[in-house]
């Protein structure tokens, strides 16, 4: 995705941004783009400040700190699981474990369907606490077969699991945008999604030790899919009782 973005800023070049440029240039005496206004900068600075401030106020800050949580638990979960499934099948001794990851990726397709059915008949945060749950659940069952002979067991459980961490994803992204008032949203979305990135990086740090042993592995993702989803229990939500949640 990095390499991605940068090839993306580097050649696609949004023409709206060369007419400003041109503009700029030809406006400027010796040929450059203009500094911004300071008046302007003034009033960006402002706004951010507004912004930030409105963001620690009680209301916005009810929901910030759960869905960080959420976020924080959802994503070292997913994440930590998705990147390490073929190492950690391979250590359990599952035979080809490029079939089963295949098999993995392919559960996030009736994840998403359950999402789409579920998500405006039970609610956003429902869907998501039940699918967080359901997916701790699985890497728990997933964690103590993890040694028996029965290893089919364990790869239904990783199969499951990222199935439901799908459906969380599509429930988690509504909600998280409908939590905030308009005027704050964008600023909040950002804060949140920053908590769950940098989760996602310190769980290929812990997994990356971890990988060794396969049942504490699992034990920590089911762990911490089940701190995120007591985040979503605490989130009270901005129109609660006025429309599904």
């Amino acid at each position: 995705p990095a390499v991605a973005t940068v090839l993306v800023f580097v050649f696609v070049r949004d023409p709206a941004f060369g007419r400003r440029e041109a503009l700029l240039m030809s406006n400027s005496p010796q040929g450059s783009p203009t500094e911004a206004d300071p008046l302007q900068r003034s009033a960006r600075e402002d706004d951010w400040a507004a912004s930030m401030k409105r963001l620690a106020s009680p209301p916005a800050r009810s929901a910030v700190l759960p869905l960080m949580l959420t976020w924080s638990g959802l994503n070292f979960g997913y994440y930590g699981m998705s990147t390490w499934i073929t190492v950690l099948l391979s250590n359990v001794g599952v035979g080809d474990v490029y079939l089963v990851a295949l098999l993995y990726a392919a559960a996030n397709l009736p994840g998403n369907v359950a999402a789409v059915v579920l998500i405006d008949r039970i609610g956003r945060r429902l869907l998501l606490g039940g699918a967080m749950a359901l997916a701790a659940l699985a890497a728990l069952c997933a964690a103590t077969q993890i040694h028996s002979p029965q290893l089919a067991f364990v790869v239904v459980a990783a199969v499951s699991f990222n199935a439901f961490g799908t459906a969380g994803w599509s429930a988690l992204d509504a909600l998280s945008t409908e939590s905030f008032e308009p005027d704050v949203r964008a600023t909040a979305f950002g804060v949140v999604a920053a908590a769950g990135r940098l989760a996602s990086i310190v769980a290929q740090e812990v997994n990356g030790h971890l990988a060794s042993s396969p049942a504490t592995l699992l034990f920590v993702t089911s762990g911490m899919m089940a701190l995120g989803c007591t985040g979503v229990m605490c989130l009270r939500l901005r129109n609660e009782g006025a429309a599904p949640s």
